[in-house]
């Protein structure tokens, strides 16, 4: 489980920096699909399968 913890404080940590700020800014196409796709999940979460996962 610490792998998960460590990728979820580095996305929050990069989304918060000026390298991030400065991409979104520069291409406003993708800010757009980021402002859609807020609320993902990370691939392969199992909350996000819904437990598929145990059934199999």
């Amino acid at each position: 489980m610490q792998p998960e913890q460590d990728y979820r404080l580095l996305q929050a940590t990069y989304r918060q920096s000026a390298e991030y700020a400065a991409m979104v800014q520069r291409y406003p196409l993708l800010r757009s699909w980021i402002t859609a796709c807020e609320s993902a999940e990370l691939v392969g979460d199992p909350a996000a399968r819904g437990g598929a996962e145990e059934a199999a």
